[in-house]
């Protein structure tokens, strides 16, 4: 009995309870009379209103058939034109015979249909949205690929606005999904292998990759992680996220979530793996290095020199919306000889009168500037627009006129602020944010070298850190030129004929190596 508790804490399950956790695994054999497969469907899905049962009769063949589906997932204009219609059709030719094969070989004119049987497929295959056809005197069913359930149309993707490049997003439906990275990758080399996931949602998952081109070790690590994951439900891509990455502790992201179907096809080409979720507009990409994060789907849509510029831009942004507040802190507190002589006595002046020390009006400020980030995303997108401008100016101004900090503090947690945006990946700036408080105390109790030993300790971390056997600093450490190619800097395209060495893909070659070597002469 103690033992039985210490696994419900722990969430240890043993076989048979895993078992009967699942509805569908109860092997239930398919009756001939309709009567009885009726009424183990309804003992399967007790209480579900939604389920339609349409019993349907033949009168010139003699034949009883009954029709199950669930209402809201299936196409009602497919079930009355390619398999009510088709069945009465035949039937009023006359005398004739009407058997299970017949109906799935020459009467059902959908493209899926296929014979179970067991209760256990044909739960699954009614959760899908397709629909059942039983028949009288038979111990089989038929499944027909009946889905129709309402799907969002295709759009831009609002967490990734781009100037260039296409304005096709993913969306929840998986097949759509997968059409859209087919439309652009056409060739049968372009594999996509079909996982389900879930004792209770039963989710559909797909492991989408390049044949010959990608390292099947990381194919095959990728597949093993996925299929032991053990949990009632997966409800979007991120509990995916969580459940298969190295490193459950740490606060960077080691596998990339987007929305973009071209960053995503980049990424394939690459020779990078694409998990796609069904249910969640977000799909995974990996493996991912910490300079991944920091490229921008524009990069690849303008001239190398200026995407260059845009690049050094973000990689000084990073550092300064993670290190400008600890710095400003230190050099004030500590180092005041490192500033020029007019500054300081101007933030001397400033600071006249004051109550706080220079930290807690950075920790005050820091603070706000959090709550407002927060208040803008969860509130409509109209209020939260209102919340953040007027929120911030009127809070930041009435802080300055009520004494509590000085104007320079809201300049440096404004820059700070507007340098966290030029992240291009969201949860890339939520590992900013956290790591800014940190080094804010360091340089508070140790000025530059607090914040130099929260650097090191953070370089540290990251180089500890890997993404499916790639490790996160492998771009640049160890230093290799031909890495550089498309991290801090983006060299020309024609340059980049190799796929990246840290990928440890099967096939190296981008493009032509002399054919890139004639285009840059040119």
């Amino acid at each position: 009995m103690i033992l039985d508790k210490l696994k419900n804490i722990f969430g240890i399950k043993n076989k048979e309870q895993k078992i009967d956790d699942i509805v569908s695994a109860k092997v239930i054999a398919i009756s001939k009379s309709l009567h009885k497969n009726k009424n183990s469907l309804e003992k399967i899905f007790s209480k579900s209103d939604d389920l339609i049962y349409r019993k349907i009769y033949l009168e010139n063949s003699n034949t009883s058939l009954l029709l199950v589906c669930i209402d809201g997932m299936v196409e009602r204009d497919l079930i009355a034109d390619h398999i009510l219609t088709p069945l009465q059709l035949e039937d009023n030719k006359g005398d004739i015979t009407i058997n299970l094969e017949k109906i799935k070989e020459k009467l059902i004119t959908t493209l899926e249909v296929e014979i179970s049987k067991g209760f256990q497929q044909l739960t699954r295959s009614l959760l899908s949205g397709n629909t059942l056809l039983f028949i009288e005197g038979y111990k089989q069913a038929l499944m027909i690929g009946t889905t129709g359930w309402e799907a969002r149309s295709i759009e831009s993707p609002a967490s990734e606005e781009t100037i260039g490049g296409s304005r096709e997003g993913f969306i929840e439906s998986i097949k759509t999904n997968i059409s859209l990275i087919r439309k652009r990758i056409k060739t049968p080399k372009l594999a996509v292998e079909l996982l389900e996931v879930g004792r209770k949602t039963r989710t559909n998952i797909a492991l989408v990759y390049l044949k010959g081109v990608i390292n099947h070790e990381l194919v095959g690590e990728v597949r093993n992680r996925i299929e032991e994951i053990d949990t009632d439900g997966i409800v979007g891509s991120s509990q995916i996220e969580q459940l298969i990455e190295n490193h459950k502790w740490s606060i960077f992201p080691q596998i990339m979530s987007t929305e973009r179907v071209d960053k995503t096809v980049g990424s394939i080409l690459e020779g990078r793996i694409t998990i796609i979720v069904d249910g969640t507009p977000f799909v995974l990409i990996a493996p991912v290095t910490f300079a991944t994060f920091l490229n921008s789907p524009d990069d690849y849509y303008e001239r190398s020199i200026t995407s260059s510029a845009m690049r050094v831009v973000r990689y000084i942004s990073y550092v300064l919306t993670t290190t400008l507040p600890a710095l400003y802190l230190a050099l004030t507190a500590y180092h005041p000889g490192m500033i020029p002589t007019p500054l300081v006595l101007t933030i001397t002046e400033s600071r006249m009168g004051l109550p706080f020390p220079t930290i807690v009006e950075v920790l005050i400020m820091e603070f706000t500037l959090e709550i407002l980030t927060e208040a803008s995303i969860r509130l409509p997108r109209p209020i939260g627009q209102a919340v953040s401008i007027v929120g911030g100016l009127v809070i930041g101004q009435a802080a300055v006129q009520a004494g509590i900090v000085s104007p320079l503090i809201i300049i440096v947690v404004s820059l700070t602020a507007l340098t966290s945006f030029v992240i291009p990946v969201y949860s890339f700036t939520l590992s900013n944010r956290l790591i800014r408080f940190p080094l804010i105390i360091m340089g508070g109790l140790a000025g530059l070298y607090g914040i130099f030993m929260g650097w090191i300790f953070i370089l540290i971390h990251l180089a500890s850190i890997e993404s499916f056997g790639v490790r996160y600093l492998g771009d640049f450490s160890p230093y290799k030129l031909e890495h550089l190619k498309d991290t801090i800097i983006k060299v020309p395209q024609g340059w980049m004929t190799q796929r990246p060495e840290i990928l440890n893909v099967e096939d190296t070659k981008k493009q032509d190596i002399e054919k890139a070597r004639m285009i840059v002469d040119e």
